[in-house]
């Protein structure tokens, strides 16, 4: 009576946000991977069995499937770091895009499709909030480096997303390296409205990736299971897919390199 629920009500449990997002991915067979870029960021792969990284890199937590498990790689910050860019060095897009009533995305988007994959040269790494999954060192800070009067703001942009997605690439590298097939890579979060991230995503990853129509899989994933507990419906994804590019991924594989020297 106290909680207004009518009787007979059901009551179906939840999970948390990233076994929830899991679900709303569709991570439910081996080789499935979800990679999501919100303030943090996560890479999720699907698991049939407990399993210990031997490097200890990576986490592994239950499924929101019952007996089945999950390796998760959390990246400290993400979108979040971008957001950080938008706020403090990207006023001035900020200013157009609130005069001329647009998204100041469009405008930051538009500086890094104009830029070469690489950002000329230019490397950031993206330690804002220090270093998670694989690296783990709380003293890790940012840092802009081979900065030159040949940069522009259009190279900063680019620089910035670059490095987000390689720390992702080394999570990724981790959960390959623990054995994970990485065949079936979702990627999701308020970042896949960006074409040109998701490009550079599958670019960099140099896997073609797949996103969501309905971007918040956290959502999705508390809705599938009520709605299956409730015994409502089954579901299908929704997919769109990017595939890699070949000279942006040679271009990648050469900063990679320079990333480790680095770091």
């Amino acid at each position: 009576e106290k909680s207004g629920f009518a009787e007979g009500t059901p009551i179906v449990t939840g999970a948390g946000d990233q076994n929830s997002a899991a679900v709303g991915a569709g991570l439910v067979d081996n080789g499935c991977i979800s990679i999501s870029m919100g303030t943090a960021g996560n890479a999720n792969a699907y698991i049939d069995r407990p399993f210990r990284d031997p490097k200890g890199k990576i986490m592994v937590v239950n499924h929101a499937i019952y007996g089945k498990w999950q390796l998760e790689g959390h990246q400290a910050g993400a979108a979040g770091v971008y957001r950080w860019f938008r706020d403090e060095i990207g006023r001035y897009e900020k200013y157009i895009a609130l005069k001329n009533n647009k998204n100041v995305y469009e405008l930051l988007n538009k500086l890094i499709e104009d830029t070469p994959a690489g950002s000329r040269g230019l490397i950031f790494l993206p330690f804002l909030a220090s270093a998670a999954a694989p690296r783990w060192n709380p003293d890790a800070r940012g840092v802009l480096a081979g900065l030159a009067f040949a940069h522009d703001r259009g190279c900063l942009a680019r620089a910035f997303i670059e490095g987000i997605t390689l720390e992702m690439k080394d999570i990724l590298k981790s959960l390959s390296t623990s054995g994970i097939n990485l065949e079936n890579v979702i990627i999701q979060g308020g970042s896949t409205k960006s074409k040109i991230w998701n490009q550079i995503q599958s670019d960099m990853y140099n896997l073609p990736v797949k996103t969501l129509k309905f971007t918040d899989a956290a959502v999705m994933g508390a809705a599938i299971m009520a709605g299956v507990g409730s015994g409502i419906f089954t579901r299908k994804l929704d997919l769109t897919i990017k595939s890699p590019t070949n000279d942006p991924v040679r271009m990648y594989l050469k900063e990679i390199g320079k990333v480790r020297l680095l770091t």
